[in-house]
């Protein structure tokens, strides 16, 4: 919701990403308010600028967004805005689309899967298992030759795919296995040319690491990119000696390939773990997405695999050998369609969102929040007699209350009072007064103050509200969180009156001075000006005067609530100077921490030059 227009909608990725085309930007009638071609940002790839038309008139617009991203997936989604001030909230118009991959997106990387894994798997074992010249350069160059197929075809069907990770890596591997397959072929003839073909075919033994989501943006990224190559080069070793016994009668290759295909199972099995801790954040996340439930038929695939290579290991005949292909082949085609789905968000799943915020807490009740992945819980305990009442809020991203959840505080269960309420009344502990808050799987530990009830805290909350006002010169530390996957890492200078500069951590930077504002997207990138409206500085969060349920927590500690938000507060200050140090703040997808330096010190913010 905004007061004033604005010229664009800009949205940050966490990887590279490209324009997919089929961007949509309406106003409640559907009309619509486009003013050109979604574009990247210049300067940053991770961004994506929508044009809006100017001077967009009072009411709601809903945004269509779609780009591909460096592994190669479309993606798509929707955002809804409401221009005026007091404008109701905005509901979207139009629906992101999308849906499953499809039937020729799985062919095409079914083909290119199939051909990398019995290329590399045929150059890696040929040797070893010594089935013979002829034989390697068949199965290598049949590979080869459905790299390339697959290859050039994804790239002619994905949108922007040849300006991703995943569209230059596919085309690579796709040029070396045009390239490798007329080797193998020629190498028939001249067998020099087998050493060239059997190196293309392990090199594209990359191209699935390289361009799928093992590369995606996450902690020891390299770690579980390692762990994928190796599944991979596993699998290949087992396709790849299958095929060539499939081809070869040679007595030494069967005696071989036992051994072989146990050790590349061992590996097989250990580098799935850490691919699997990697894309699954529960294990509800195997049933209840598309990406899981492939994972589960390929698993069962691979049970059946090894039951009929189990029963093969005494009669090597080649019908078995087929047998397996068969079902390995139907793991490949499980890959393929792994290969075109994104896997599961790492979210908390919640099992209703209510159609309301949830209600405030008591009057008389002390104030606490805490953060689960997502969702905002806040805390409020009032005495009652020798007896203590307990309510639970859950508070979603949307700003509803979040029903349905299995809330228990101190071992009792919590009954419903309201959307997203959960109340439960216990008996006071004795100090410390820990209580133990169970919301879902998550545990939560709440400490009420060792003087209960609690005294009152609004004076010493306005005090620090004036000392905070007063200060000439400021530093800010912020951490800022909208989940337990995203946080912003921020550093501000603050100088009174209106003067303001920060730097995200490892991204865009500001200079406010009075009405006129710089922005550049990180360091070293060149300045844009534009004007804003003057900032008063220093400004605390909570606004004049919203507080409601301001308690003491101890010396130099204090809570409170803010239902404009609605937010909950914690601070930290100096009990003499009442000057703040640190704050705690819990919102709606919204958990910032905040710790104070500088106070008063020479500080000098002016125009970048």
């Amino acid at each position: 919701m905004l007061a004033t227009p604005p010229d664009d909608v800009r949205l940050l990725f966490d990887d590279e990403v490209r324009p997919a085309g089929g961007d949509l930007a309406v106003d409640s009638r559907g009309r619509s308010v486009l003013a050109g071609a979604a574009h990247r940002l210049g300067g940053n790839p991770r961004a994506l600028v929508i044009p809006l038309r100017p001077s967009l008139t009072r009411g709601s617009y809903t945004v269509r967004w779609r780009v591909v991203s460096d592994d190669g997936h479309l993606i798509s989604g929707v955002l809804a805005f409401a221009v005026g001030a007091g404008s109701a909230r905005p509901v979207p118009t139009l629906s992101a689309g999308g849906g499953g991959p499809s039937a020729s997106a799985v062919l095409l990387r079914l083909l290119f899967v199939a051909g990398v894994l019995l290329a590399g798997g045929a150059a890696l074992t040929g040797r070893v298992l010594g089935v013979g010249r002829r034989v390697e350069a068949l199965v290598v160059g049949a590979g080869l030759v459905l790299v390339a197929a697959g290859g050039f075809g994804l790239l002619a069907i994905e949108p922007a795919a040849d300006a991703t990770r995943f569209g230059r890596v596919t085309e690579a591997a796709a040029i070396a296995g045009a390239v490798g397959a007329a080797a193998a072929l020629a190498s028939l003839l001249l067998p020099a040319l087998a050493l060239p073909a059997t190196a293309l075919g392990i090199g594209v033994l990359a191209a699935p690491t390289l361009a799928g989501h093992a590369l995606d943006p996450r902690r020891l990224r390299a770690l579980i990119a390692l762990a994928d190559f190796a599944h991979l080069a596993a699998a290949a070793v087992w396709i790849g000696g299958l095929a060539l016994l499939a081809l070869s009668s040679s007595p030494r290759a069967r005696r071989r390939f036992p051994w072989i295909a146990a050790a590349a199972v061992g590996v097989l099995g250990a580098a799935s773990i850490g691919r699997a801790v990697a894309a699954f954040p529960s294990f509800a996340s195997l049933v209840d997405t598309g990406y899981g439930r492939a994972v589960l038929v390929k698993t069962g695939i691979v049970a059946a695999v090894l039951g009929l290579a189990w029963a093969n290991r005494r009669h090597l005949a080649r019908a078995g050998f087929v047998a397996e292909l068969v079902l390995l082949a139907g793991i490949v085609a499980a890959v393929a369609v792994l290969t075109d789905l994104r896997p599961p968000a790492r979210a908390t799943a919640r099992v209703v969102t209510a159609s309301a915020p949830p209600p405030p807490p008591p009057r008389d009740a002390l104030v606490l929040a805490a953060e689960d992945d997502d969702v905002a819980v806040g805390f409020a305990a009032s005495a009652r007699g020798s007896r203590l009442g307990v309510r639970v809020t859950a508070l979603g991203p949307e700003g509803k209350g979040v029903d349905g959840l299995d809330v228990t505080v101190a071992g009792a269960s919590a009954s419903p009072c309201g959307p997203g309420c959960y109340a439960a009344t216990l008996p006071l502990p004795a100090p410390p007064r820990r209580i133990d808050v169970r919301v879902g799987d998550r545990a939560l530990v709440f400490t009420l103050p060792a003087r209960w009830p609690a005294p009152s805290a609004a004076a010493v909350v306005r005090r620090v509200d004036r000392a905070f006002r007063s200060l000439r010169t400021l530093v800010v530390h912020e951490r800022l969180a909208s989940s337990s996957r995203n946080v912003v890492v921020t550093t501000y200078r603050v100088e009174a009156p209106n003067r303001l500069e920060y730097r995200i951590a490892g991204g865009p930077q500001a200079v406010i001075v009075g009405g006129t504002r710089w922005d550049r997207l990180r360091a070293g990138a060149p300045w844009q000006r534009s004007q804003t409206e003057p900032l008063r500085q220093p400004e605390p969060f909570w606004g004049s005067d919203p507080m409601r349920n301001a308690r003491l927590l101890g010396p130099g500690r204090a809570s409170f609530y803010d239902p404009r938000l609605p937010a909950w507060f914690e601070l930290t200050f100096e009990p003499g100077t009442y000057r703040l140090l640190r704050l705690k703040m819990t919102a709606m997808a919204h958990f910032m921490r905040h710790r104070y330096s500088g106070f008063n010190r020479p500080l000098r913010i002016v125009p970048p030059a």
